[in-house]
């Protein structure tokens, strides 16, 4: 989008060699802050990202699938939504504001694409001076099925809840591990084995989806006859501390 904007003040500049070459200066300071927020895995996967994304914007010319802005407006946005879920999902970002909304998200409670949502807005109205007001109405429409499609496929499913059934003698070793590796709560309490008679502890806790594998991982290295099941928070009352 700012990139358009440029180019809409300053004609005699390429837009397909400036969106790409500007995708990839302004995401520069966004993987400085990504690589200490939030993790030097996620900075690499995001690079390929990006790079991706350039090279995309730079060899696929503008095609108008339809006449009818309002469609391209609600379509283009499901589409660009449905590929920045997957890619967080994977655990990667299409860079820019994505990186700055994982950071807030890990701060609040709110959702990714309201975060998202908000940002963008804020760009629009800024560029509807530009381009005029009934084109900003339209992105405005776009950004909004981008936000309610993430939120769908993504951020319903970002926060998620563990149960844990493990041996007695294992509790303060997985405890340690949740504690440490997660720097989220916990509850635990006693049970025993149905089938076994044998002494167990119940731990319940709430992470978040990109730490999932590692914990589990851990756990079962801690204890191999430990039971995991995995659901999906909606959203959680309280505190919930996160990285």
């Amino acid at each position: 989008m700012i990139a358009t904007t440029v180019h809409h003040l300053y004609p005699f500049l390429s837009i397909s060699n400036m969106v790409s070459v500007l995708y990839l200066l302004f995401n520069i300071p966004v993987l400085i802050l990504a690589w200490f927020a939030l993790g030097r895995k996620f900075v690499w996967y995001t690079i390929l990202s990006v790079i991706s994304c350039s090279l995309a914007l730079h060899v696929i010319p503008d095609i108008d699938f339809s006449s009818n802005v309002l469609l391209n407006a609600i379509f283009g946005g499901i589409f660009c939504a449905t590929g920045v879920s997957l890619t967080l999902r994977s655990g990667a970002s299409t860079g820019g504001l994505d990186v700055i909304s994982l950071v807030l998200i890990r701060k609040t409670n709110f959702s990714f694409g309201r975060i998202s949502l908000s940002f963008n807005a804020m760009i629009t109205i800024i560029a509807g001076i530009v381009f005029g007001v009934e084109k900003s109405l339209y992105t405005l429409i776009s950004l909004y099925t981008n936000a309610k499609v993430v939120d769908t496929i993504y951020t319903s499913k970002f926060k998620i809840q563990l149960t844990m059934v493990i041996a007695k003698n294992k509790l303060n070793t997985v405890r340690e591990l949740v504690l440490n590796h997660t720097n989220h709560g916990l509850t635990y309490t006693e049970a025993r084995g149905g089938y076994t008679g044998d002494e167990k502890q119940i731990i319940y806790t709430v992470i978040t989806r990109d730490e999932l594998q590692t914990l589990t991982s851990l756990v079962h290295q801690a204890d191999p006859s430990s039971f995991i099941t995995i659901q999906d928070v909606g959203e959680v009352k309280g505190k919930f501390i996160m990285k």
